[in-house]
Formats: structure tokens, C-alpha cells, sequence
């Protein structure tokens, strides 16, 4: 039963990792877009 529990608290540690990574990317790269947007409007 520990066990079991330990892999699946791995499995979801696994599975956010994940999805944190894929938003800090987005995130990332929205800004990036929004920072050259501003950045060749004023340019």
C-alpha cells in the first residue's frame, strides 16, 4: 500500500513538473512576443 502510494505521488510529481515547465515556457515566450512587439513599436 506505501508503496503504491509513493509511485502514484511520484507519477503526479512527474506529470506537474511537466505542466510547470510547459507554462513557465508559454509564459516565457509570451513575453518575449509582448517585450518585441513593444520594443519595434517604439523602435
Amino acid at each position: 500500500m506505501k508503496e503504491e502510494t509513493r509511485a502514484r505521488i511520484k507519477q503526479w510529481g512527474k506529470r506537474f513538473g511537466w505542466a510547470a515547465l510547459a507554462f513557465y515556457v508559454v509564459k516565457g515566450l509570451v513575453w518575449l512576443a509582448i517585450g518585441l512587439g513593444t520594443w519595434s513599436l517604439f523602435k
